[in-house]
This record gives structure tokens, C-alpha cells and sequence, in this order.
């Protein structure tokens, strides 16, 4: 099998918990990509609280001499089309989202629209009262890519039931350039292999199929809760329900695919 591209992780100047040593953090996932065989890593920023202000910086310097780091620059709900043109002059490979249901009517239509003229690459993560209604972004970006976080957190607390998240990412499945992203495992179940995940990956596996999905460590959050190697192994279930060839797009071929596809536009490429 080839090298796996991981499709989530942070890299934060002094860790996750800002106490590590200057780039300790960053020294430890390159070990770990050497060791686990992994290439390409979206590089998910995020600014989101006081104590990570300074993330887009840091990645988008890391990505600058490190052909494995595809920086995903955080952008604010109530960003400005004058955030999004900075961010992407500065070598932005895409953009993350934290929405929360308040965020959806915060996004400005203007700002929806220069994604979508830049294909964008979107990560978002969401609250399930935004997921209910992110149709309605999904709609104003028709060129760009949504890779929805997490399995579209299925354990969380505000789903009425694992039947509550289905429908709601099944309404999501409709739209061809959404993606999901097999990753937080732990956060449904913490006990690895987190088979208590094994339901929702039936689920997402029927709507997206093998195809649009694709795998992410979340590191090193995911460090909270489990160990490295539980972290960046695929749990023997998973590799079984994916079968060989549908662990190899997962894993690998998916985001190497949508990561050649835009290094093949200019640099400058705004779709009109």
C-alpha cells in the first residue's frame, strides 16, 4: 500500500497545550509520519480560542519548506472577503471552519462566494444545529470541497439519536463535493478499537461510499484520549468493513487525488 495521506491534524507553535517546547509538537508528528508511512497532511488552523491566536502564521510558515503540510487557514465566521484573499495570497491550501447553528446566518454571502470562485478546500467542523442546516452554505459553494470533520461528531450530546445524525448527513450526501472524514473515532468511543464506531461507519460508508471518504489522525488532540499507535492505526474492523481496495482510497488515493487535482490549477486561479 502506498504512504496514507492523514486528512486532520493540528500543529500548534508550543502544542496542543501551550506548554511544549517551541516545535516539539511539530518534531514529534514527523517522527510519527516516518514511522506510521504517512505523506500528505492537511494541516487543519485554528484561531478559535485567545490562547491559539497566531495558528494561521505558524502553519502557513511551516507549509513553506515542507511539501507534506497543506495548510487549512482558520476563518472566522464572520470573516470578511478581505480575510479570505489575505489568507490565500499568503499560500492558504484551504480554509477551516468551526460553525457552531448561530454561525451558519453569520456567514456573509460575499465570502461564501470567494470560496467558491477559489474551489476552495473546506474543512468544517460542526455542531449538530449547524449540520442541520449547512445545505444552505453547501448551496452558495457548488466549486469548492467540504471535508465534514469527525464523522459529523455522531455522539454528541445534541443528537436525538444516531438516526438524528443519519438523516441530517444524508441530506449532506446529495451534494458531490462533500466529503467525510474518518477521524475522531475516540470521540465516540474512546475505548480503542472504538468499535462503538462500527454503526456510524456503516451508515456514512452507505451514504458516501469508500470514494468520499478519507482517513485523519487528529493529531495531536487525539492524544488526550488514546496513544500514538491507537491514534494513527486503522482498527482491524474498519480495514475489514472498508475492504482492501476501499482502505486504499480511504487511506491514500482520495485526498492524493484532490490534492493533484489542485496543484495542477496556477497558483492565482480564481474560477469565474
Amino acid at each position: 500500500m502506498r504512504p496514507r495521506h492523514d486528512a486532520h491534524i493540528h500543529l500548534f507553535e508550543t502544542g496542543y497545550r501551550g506548554s511544549a517546547r517551541v516545535g516539539a509538537e511539530l518534531a514529534e508528528y514527523e517522527r510519527l509520519r516516518d514511522l506510521h508511512g504517512l505523506d500528505r497532511a492537511l494541516v487543519v488552523g485554528y484561531e478559535g480560542e485567545t490562547r491559539f491566536s497566531g495558528n494561521n502564521s505558524y502553519i502557513l510558515r511551516l507549509a513553506r519548506d515542507r511539501a507534506w503540510v497543506v495548510p487549512l487557514v482558520y476563518l472566522h465566521p464572520r470573516a470578511t472577503t478581505m480575510d479570505v484573499e489575505d489568507a490565500w495570497r499568503r499560500g492558504a491550501a484551504g480554509f477551516s471552519l468551526y460553525l457552531s447553528g448561530q454561525d451558519i446566518s453569520a456567514l456573509r454571502p460575499a465570502v461564501l462566494q470567494a470560496l467558491d470562485e477559489r474551489r476552495a478546500l473546506l474543512s468544517v467542523n460542526a455542531t449538530p444545529s449547524a449540520l442541520r442546516s449547512l445545505a444552505s452554505v453547501l448551496a452558495c459553494v457548488p466549486n469548492a470541497t467540504v471535508l465534514l470533520s469527525h464523522l459529523g461528531l455522531p455522539a454528541h450530546p445534541e443528537w436525538g439519536g444516531l438516526e438524528d445524525w443519519a438523516k441530517a448527513i444524508e441530506a449532506l450526501a446529495h451534494h458531490p463535493g462533500v466529503l467525510m472524514k474518518l477521524s475522531g473515532l475516540y470521540a465516540i468511543d474512546p475505548h480503542p478499537p472504538h468499535i462503538g464506531a462500527a454503526s456510524a461507519l456503516e451508515i456514512a460508508l452507505s451514504l458516501f461510499g469508500a470514494s468520499r471518504l478519507v482517513w485523519g489522525s487528529d493529531y495531536s488532540p487525539g492524544l488526550e484520549v488514546v496513544g500514538t499507535t491507537e491514534l494513527f492505526d486503522v482498527p482491524g474492523w474498519l480495514a475489514t468493513a472498508l475492504t482492501s481496495d476501499g482502505l486504499e482510497l480511504v487511506t491514500t488515493a482520495n485526498l492524493h487525488l484532490l490534492l493533484t487535482q489542485r496543484s495542477s490549477e496556477p497558483r492565482g486561479h480564481v474560477a469565474r
